[in-house]
Formats: structure tokens, sequence, C-alpha cells
């Protein structure tokens, strides 16, 4: 019974060592897999840009001027080919008239009586663009009769007989308003509600826009389903969607040739679909859903004055990308070098590997959320553990039993066994139980792949059947576990000699007590290390979460402003739709910013105090605000005061917070107060309050200098302050209202608290994954020193029955057993703080604000263990 439980315990330690490391594998091999399936990615590089000033980094950014692409290809032979990708910038309803199942439509009869033969009669009306030409109708009897597949609505329409507009003498329902127009009424049935209900969702909001270079889908590796991809995106009207986005819009209709409008505010852009892509594979750096012809902005080849261009460069085969990068310092003083003189400022250009991005950039104006290669290093270490903890079970168990198995060995070696026909017994054991830890890792891995991505909201990929890597790091697991647990106890149990062991005198020596005290050591090491890593890691999430931010985003509703509106008569529905929504008993207030906590904001640098000569290279954050914006968010005001409606010069004031203060060299907030600041000739601002600075972005970042200006209706989010009863209800109301003053728009909406947090996600889910795996490990390690603890207490069993024959309690056995243990584990201790205290304070660098390392997180692990 007892090699049972020893078995299991190893087949299970080493089966969940081995499952915990192949879903860290999992996820390596796809965040390192980023940009890999492009053709030609060894050789594909994204230019990105820094900035400086009086000799200070002002900033790096990802995306350089329009016409850095073109430039480079003009001027460099060694850059092949270049596409450049941009942001369709603010939010856009994307839009299309066709796509809906023809099959729901109602053939509709139109009929005209009388006319000669000889006539020209036709149907035109609002279904056919009021073409006098598209709908000719035929001579039956003494009726011209026509049929026109509709969806059910009101439909204008007249009768054009030889080039002559007439009303339809039959149908006594005439728009008298409308040109006098005949009037078809096509009634619902439950099958054209349907078909309704889809036409009414044929407008989108849609999101992942880019417009693109026509060499973009050649460059990159983006197969199209339907189109060419050397001229998809040739003319300056072409869009390329993606499989879901034709599956969305158009159903089962072929897209290609299909026209989609883009609209914002009064504007429509109509661009015609030439080709289809399939998605986007997840590891990938870019995300879209629709490109647009980079030709449709204009002419940007000579535009050096936008930076917001993502450029990427193919370069000619072979050609170390060093030759290029020397290159650029030259490159950039030829064409902005006289304007960066005159701004005492130096612009460099640097290009990045394609495959490295997802892993190895963090720099401003980022197309995503990149990864983190020290998270990859972290999460290969603690499998790293696990897997070493799994194998010193193994090691520490096999070595344990060598006394029971010691008369095996000397009965082998008498009737003739080698020592190396032994080792190679034991190996094969070794070699086995690895098998089957194996094979129920691979098994549980399958399991719970679903589980771990849920887990850190991730969406990595079962690929690993498909995966040459993995099946050689599968081996190199395999091997590594086999030789490393079964090699030593092979040996050991090889080398005993068979008289002592025939005769019972033989002993396990002293050298392995020592190993085994040495691996026991070991693992509560690690198990302290990743227990007080965890406990720092929930204590700083919680920090984050409950820090006072400086202002309330608690039971606040943001509203995004409307995408599609009238210039003409915006005001009007705005102060309409402010007015109804106070009149709500569970509104509390109404506020309009361009930007709310969590959002990025517009900022510069080059802002100084009037009278200074010399420009201040803080980069500073703006946001435009209505009147009740810091009231609204519970904003306290240090000195001065807030917007005021009574002031009517409020137009040309500003607000900052405590760090934008001290940034212009101001000593107190009362100080600053009726100061002016100047950005060129057309910025002057009096600061007329100051506010206490508040987290804008989360807490890994440090208080950034704001400064406040009044817009009362241009922001782009309208923040709704809720009383906590009856959220729900209200909601809906806003809702209905919104709709009806903003028609066609879509009610696009969030609770910033909620957004505010999502801030953290990456954090959580790193939380998340290190507690599973410590706590895998830590579980692994347990089952060991069970296993251990099991074999101790077998070896002294006479001992024990002794000493309570001589009046020994429970307490005494129990402390006779543990005390070998509390001496490894006070070892282990002293090993695992000073390691455990350098890591969580390495790790703590990367927040401005953060928990102090405290006595009580290392002693309650320690207690725990």
């Amino acid at each position: 019974m007892r090699h049972k439980i020893f078995s299991l315990i190893n087949v299970l330690g080493l089966a969940i060592g081995v499952a915990g490391c192949l879903l860290v594998l999992q996820y390596v091999f796809f965040e390192t897999s980023f940009d890999d399936f492009h053709r030609q990615a060894a050789r594909t590089y994204r230019v990105a840009g820094r900035r400086f000033a009086a000799g200070q980094l002002e900033g790096q950014s990802a995306t350089v001027y329009n016409a850095v692409g073109p430039a480079l290809k003009r001027d460099f032979p060694e850059v092949e080919n270049y596409a450049r990708l941009r942001p369709f910038f603010g939010d856009v309803v994307v839009s299309h008239t066709a796509g809906l199942d023809t099959s729901t439509y109602q053939s509709v009869l139109f009929r005209l009586s009388g006319f000669r033969d000889s006539s020209r009669v036709a149907l035109a009306g609002s279904f056919n663009s009021w073409n006098p030409l598209a709908k000719p109708l035929q001579k039956v009897g003494n009726d011209w009769v026509g049929r026109v597949r509709l969806m059910p609505g009101r439909y204008g329409y007249k009768f054009v007989v030889n080039g002559k507009w007439i009303t339809d003498p039959g149908n006594p329902d005439v728009d008298t308003a409308d040109n006098n127009n005949s009037v078809r009424v096509v009634p619902e049935t439950p099958q054209s509600r349907r078909a309704a209900r889809f036409y009414r969702e044929v407008a989108f909001k849609e999101d992942k826009v880019y417009f693109a270079d026509e060499s973009f889908l050649t460059l990159f590796s983006f197969p199209l389903v339907s189109g060419d991809p050397a001229t998809a995106l040739r003319e300056p009207d072409a869009a390329v969607i993606s499989e879901s986005m034709a599956r969305k819009h158009f159903g089962r209709e072929n897209p290609v040739g299909q026209v989609l409008h883009f609209k914002q505010g009064n504007g429509d852009q109509p661009k015609t679909v030439r080709g289809v892509f399939r998605d986007v594979p997840p590891n990938s750096h870019l995300q879209f859903n629709i490109l647009l012809a980079y030709r449709g902005l204009g002419d940007t080849e000579t535009d050096w004055r936008s930076p917001a261009a993502y450029t990427y460069v193919g370069l000619a085969p072979g050609l170390p990308p060093g030759t290029l990068a020397a290159k650029l310092p030259a490159f950039v003083a030829r064409y902005r070098g006289q304007y960066l003189k005159q701004e005492n400022a130096r612009e460099e250009l640097f290009l990045q590997p394609l495959r490295d991005i997802h892993l190895y950039s963090d720099l401003n104006q980022e197309a995503g959320e990149n990864g983190n290669v020290r998270m990859i290093y972290f999460m290969g270490l603690i499998a790293l553990f696990i897997l070493l903890i799994a194998w010193v079970n193994y090691i520490n168990l096999s070595t344990a039993r060598s006394v029971e198995r010691a008369k095996e060995v000397g009965v082998r070696k008498v009737a003739g066994a080698s020592r190396r026909q032994l080792i190679g017994q034991f190996l094969l054991e070794s070699c086995l139980l690895n098998a089957v830890a194996g094979a129920l890792a691979v098994t549980l891995v399958q399991v719970f792949l679903p589980v771990f991505n849920q887990l850190i909201d991730q969406s990595v990929p079962w690929s690993l059947w498909l995966s040459t890597p993995f099946w050689l790091a599968f081996g190199l697991l395999f091997t590594a576990g086999t030789l490393f647990s079964g090699l030593y106890p092979a040996f050991v149990l090889a080398s005993l000699k068979p008289a002592a062991v025939v005769k019972g005198k033989w002993r396990s020596s002293a050298g392995g007590w020592v190993l085994r005290k040495g691996l026991v050591i070991f693992q509560f090491a690690v198990s302290l290390l990743l227990m007080t890593g965890t406990f720092a890691v929930y204590q700083q999430l919680t920090f984050m979460r409950n820090q006072d931010l400086g202002l309330n985003v608690g039971q606040t509703l943001v509203l995004k402003s409307p995408i599609l509106v009238d210039s003409k008569r915006f005001d009007q529905q705005f102060d309409a739709f402010r007015n109804e929504v106070l009149r709500y008993p569970s509104v509390r207030s109404f506020t309009v910013t361009d930007a709310v906590p969590g959002t990025n904001t517009y900022s510069d640098t080059g802002l100084k105090r009037e009278g200074s000569q010399e420009r201040n290279l803080t980069d500073f954050s703006l946001v435009w605000a209505d009147h009740d914006f810091v009231a609204a968010f519970g904003i306290r005001l240090l000195a001065g005061r807030s917007f005021a409606r009574e002031f009517r010069t409020d137009d040309k004031a500003a607000i900052l917070n405590e760090a934008a203060i001290r940034a212009f060299g101001f000593g107190s907030p009362a100080e600053a107060l009726h100061q002016k600041i100047t950005y060129g000739p057309d910025f002057r601002y009096e600061i007329v309050g100051v506010v206490n600075n508040y987290h804008q972005k989360s807490l890994k970042e440090n208080y950034v200098p704001m400064i406040f200006l009044l817009n009362p209706r241009a922001g782009r989010h309208y923040s709704i302050k809720l009383d906590p009863q009856n959220v729900a209800e209200t909601l809906s109301l806003i809702g209905r209202k919104y709709a009806e003053i903003f028609p066609g728009n879509p009610f696009d909406y969030f609770f910033l608290d909620e957004f505010f947090d999502q801030q953290y996600r990456a954090d959580r889910r790193f939380g998340k994954a290190f507690a599973l795996f410590a706590g895998l490990a830590i579980f692994v390690a347990c089952l060991g020193l069970f296993g251990l603890s099991v074999f101790s207490t077998t070896q002294r069993t006479k001992e024990i029955g002794v000493r309570k024959v001589l009046g020994a309690g429970v307490p005494n056995i129990l402390f006779l057993l543990s005390k070998d243990f509390l001496r490894l584990v006070l070892v282990a201790t002293l090993i695992g703080w000073p390691l455990a205290w350098w890591g969580i304070r390495q790790w703590l660098q990367n927040y401005a604000f953060r928990i102090a390392i405290n006595p009580w997180l290392f002693v309650l692990p320690a207690l725990l263990v």
C-alpha cells in the first residue's frame, strides 16, 4: 500500500509539474510568435521616432511623419518596400444599403391604366433613387404593370410617361408636402419584421478602422479570400474588410463591389469594398477590421507635420538593418534640420524589428497593448520551479526508499546483475513513470487550457500538436525529467554492496541524508518565495483599487458624444438633451469633458509663464471641460475658482493642478492665481483656479501636470452622476432620450469606475497567473513533503511505539516527527526572505504609487509554511 502511495505521489507531482510547464510553454510560444506568420517578417522593420529638446528626451513614439515612408523608399535603394498605417481618428458609423435577405422582400405591384402601346412608361421612386430609366413597365391588356421587391416601409413614387412625371391616378394617397408624390405603404409581416430589424442594424459603430498604403497587403501576409492584394487598396475610395465584417454587414451577399458609408458629424465618405481578408490572427501586434486606401487622405507624401503614421519598411534580402540605420541621422537632417534648428530640438528615427515589437516595444502611441518580456521570463522561472519541485519529490522519495529496495538490489547483484544493468533498470522505471506523468500532463493541459485562458484573460490557442518547437520542448522536458529524477537514485541503489545488504547491515549514507535535507530546504524556500510574492501582488492590487484617486468616479455613467450630428442644430440638440437628463430625479449632475479619468489626453510641451524667455519642456496634459466639471467630479479647489457662467471671459481662463503649478515654478497655489500662461501668439490664458492632483491614469504613473480649458459643448464624453437607486431604470430613460434627440447614433456608454479599473487588467492577469502557478508549486511541494512524512513515520514506527509505552502523548509524538522539518523550514526562511524582499522590491518599481514592504508580508507566509 505504501508503494502505491509513493507511486501516486510521484506520478501526480510530475504530471502537475509538467502540465504547469506546458501551460506556460503554450503562453510563451504564443507571446513569442507575434508576427512570425508574415513571410517577410525577418526583413521588415517599423520606423519609430525620438524627440529631444535642449538635450533632454521629450518622448519616443511608434508613429512618425506621413512623409517618412515615401522619402525612405525614394532616397535609399536598401528600402525595397514600405507601407503606412494610420488610424481613422474618432468614432465612426459604418453603414450600407445592401446586404438584406431578399427572400424576405415583398413583391409589390404597380399599375397604370391607359396610354397607347407606343408610349414609354417607367416607374421611379425613393426605392430606386428616382431614376426614370431604372424600372420600365410592361403593357398587359389595358394596363402598364411592373413589380418591385420592397422591404416594409413608406415609399414615394411617380410614373414617367414619355418623359413626363405623373402622379398615380389610381392611388389617393398623395404627399402634397413632397412634390405631390404618390405614396405606397408596404405593410409588415412576421418574416419582414425580422428583415426590418436586420435592416435597421445595417449601420454599426466600428473601431479598428485604418488607412493603409496600397503596398500594405503585399508587405504583410494578411491573406485575402476575395480581391487582389496588389491592387485592392489602389483606388482612393477603396476599402478592404475582414471576413467578420463581411458577415456582419452583408450576411451571405458578396461584399466586393458594395459601397460602405463612413459617417462622422455631417460628413459621409463612401468607400467601395475591393477585397476581403481573413480575420487578423490574435498573434499580430496590428489588429484591424477595415482598411481604407491611404490615398483617400490626399497628398501625404510631403507631410512633415503630422507624426501619425505607423511606418514599416521591407529591406532588401540579406541587408543588415544597421546599414540603413546609419544613414537615418543624415536623412532627418535633410528633411527636418532647418525646423529643428529653429526649435533648438533634435529628432531621431530608429528601426524596430517587426518580431520584437510585441514584447520589447513600449513607446507612446503603440498600435495596441503590447506584451512584457519580463513577465515571460518570470512565468518561465515559476514553471521551472514547479518542475524542479516535482523532480525533487521523485529524488527524495526514491532515495528515501533505498533502504526498502536494498535487499532487492543485493539479491540481483548476487544473481549476477551488473552495475550498468541496475542503473538501466532504475532509469527505465523513471522513464516509464515520466511517460505516464507526461501523458497525464498533456490531458490536464487540454482540459484546463480554456480555464487558464479565462483566468489570465488571454486567447492562447491549443496548437501543441501542430508545433514543432513544442515537441522539441516536450522531448527535452521528458529526457531531462527522466535523467534528473532517475539518475541519482539509480546510482545510489546500483552502488550498494551485496554482502552488507544481504546481512542487513546497509544504511542510507550521511551524504544521502544531506542531499535530501538540501532538497527539502529548496522546496520550502521556493514555497516561501512564491507565497510571499503572492501576498505582495494581492496587496498591491488591493492598494491600487482602494487608493483615493483625488476625484470621485463612482456612480458615474459616461456617454460618448454623438457621431452623426448636424452642426447647425447640434447646440440646440445638446442643450435639450442635457436639460432633459438633469430633470430625472436619479441624476445628480451632468458634465462635458474632452477626456475622462482613464483615457488619454492631448499633451504638449513648450508652454511657459508669460514674460519667461525659456521654453518649458514639461509635457502638459490639456483637458477641455465645461463649467460643472470640478464640482461634478468632487475635485478640491485649492485656490481661486472654477469656471463660471457669469464670467464671460472664461473662454480665456485656465485651471491648473498642483503638478502644473510646480512645473511652471509657482511656489504656492495662491501665487499662481491671475498669472498668464502662453504658447505662441494665440494661446494666452489666465490662471483662475488651482485644483488638487488626481489620477488621470493608473497608479503606475505619477501625477501628470494638467491644464483645464473651457469648452462647454465640444467634449467627447458626457459624464452623468447617478443616484445608486434605480440605476437600470435611469439608464433606460437616458438611452431612450438619447435615441430621440440624436437619432441614428449608437448609445455608447460605460461606467467610469469599471472603465478606470480596466487599466489594471494586465496586473490582474499577472496576479492570477502568479497565484495559480504558486499554488501549483506549493501543492506539489506538499505532496512530496507528505510522502516524506509518511516514510519517516513508517521508519520510526518502533520508536514511536516505545515512546508511547513510556508515556509520551500525541503532542510529544508530533513534536518528535516535526522538529527535523521545523529546522529545515527555519533554514529555508533565512534563504527565502532576502530573495523575496529583492524580488518584491524590483517588481514594485513598476508602480509610482506602491505598498510599503512591511514585516507581515514575510512573517505570515513563513507561519503558513
